[in-house]
């Protein structure tokens, strides 16, 4: 553990942060605009819009991350988390510098595309009637947690490794003269 750097503690912190929140419900029913239809409308027989609604509302119903947000992006956010955790991984393990640079490359190339795509997903196209459902704050958690993997994987690949004795200790060689011509 004691190879950990700032990078991928926060690309761990992130990866767990996401599978946690994952079990959290990410949008919810809003009866906010339902409430002023109904109120400014005639009550058509049994209850109206507001009788419709409460046979959508969300007892019984999964709202967390795993059940609303699609296979697709359920998918994504997968991979996100098994970057993260293979950051971290190569970095305990690392047999050579490069497979913790080559985790941290692809931590950052791959967890930024995906956190546009949870971004997208979550602010613009919600499950649903969008007018109806509201997103909570486990939805902006998971898009904070997203984000912390590829922060992680991109501050993972930086040389923080700038005031090590190896590195202080290096002299460069003293400049040659420059050959004449004659």
């Amino acid at each position: 553990m004691s190879r950990l750097r700032s990078g991928e503690l926060i690309a761990g912190v992130g990866g767990v942060g996401l599978f946690v929140v994952m079990f959290f419900d990410w949008f919810g029913f809003d009866p906010g605009p339902a409430q002023r239809t109904v109120d400014r409308t005639q009550d058509f027989g049994g209850g109206g819009i507001l009788s419709l609604l409460n046979t959508y509302s969300t007892r019984g119903v999964d709202l967390d991350g795993w059940s609303t947000l699609g296979w697709f992006m359920v998918v994504l956010l997968c991979v996100q988390m098994l970057g993260a955790a293979a950051l971290v991984y190569m970095t305990i393990r690392r047999a050579s510098p490069a497979w913790p640079i080559g985790a941290g490359v692809l931590t950052w190339l791959v967890g930024s595309t995906i956190w546009v795509v949870l971004l997208f997903r979550v602010c613009i196209t919600q499950p649903g009637v969008d007018r109806y459902i509201g997103v909570q704050l486990a939805a902006y958690l998971g898009l904070l947690f997203s984000a912390l993997i590829p922060i992680g994987g991109l501050v993972s690949i930086r040389n923080e490794r700038t005031r090590t004795p190896e590195s202080l200790g290096y002299m460069p060689p003293p400049a040659r003269t420059a050959p004449t011509t004659s």
